[in-house]
């Protein structure tokens, strides 16, 4: 493998993303950096978070993840990311993934949207995320986030979250991947 890897794991919100990146970072013997995990760390020590408040949090987070991988002699890196062309949309850019000082490899969760909706519905979350008011529109979001599909920052890996799936043979793909580059 080569000296410093870096697992990009995207996909809807929702879709897996969390669960699969936990158990590649345990695999590869890599460190695991969630962006939620550092934004609800900053929840924690803020008080009443507003809407206005969280967005402002959520770029907080998205500074200390970049900081944090590029620091990192390799990780798994899991987040709702925001293709490169599309500005002001939500989600955290990806642009500086590619300057990463290593391979990079995504693993694109796909998963259908309305599968991704319910269960964004039936998750509990930090309430500092609102999730409740980001449901509207959810599903037609959803949709069209899906037709976008994988960053392609990077070789790809895609893994159906729908439904179970082969780990291993997974693992297997990444392997795989990395020896391409």
């Amino acid at each position: 493998m080569p000296d410093k890897l870096f697992i990009v794991v995207s996909g809807l919100p929702a879709s897996g993303k969390s669960t699969l990146a936990a158990r590649l970072a345990e695999a590869l013997e890599l460190p695991l950096l969630d962006k939620d995990d550092i934004l609800e760390a900053l929840f924690s020590g803020a008080g009443d978070v507003d809407p206005a408040k969280r967005s402002q949090l959520s770029r907080m987070s998205d500074d200390v993840l970049a900081k944090i991988a590029a620091m990192s002699q390799g990780s798994v890196i899991v987040s709702h990311w925001r293709h490169e062309d599309a500005e002001g949309a939500s989600g955290t850019p990806v642009a500086w993934l590619k300057a990463l000082p290593g391979t990079l490899v995504e693993v694109y969760c796909a998963c259908p949207p309305d599968i991704a909706e319910r269960r964004f519905r039936l998750r509990q979350r930090h309430p500092a995320h609102h999730d409740g008011a980001r449901a509207a529109g959810l599903g037609e979001q959803l949709r069209r986030l899906a037709e976008r599909g994988p960053l392609l920052i990077g070789p790809t890996v895609t893994v159906r979250t729908d439904k179970p799936y082969d780990f291993e043979a997974l693992l297997e793909q990444v392997r795989s991947r990395l020896a391409e580059v």
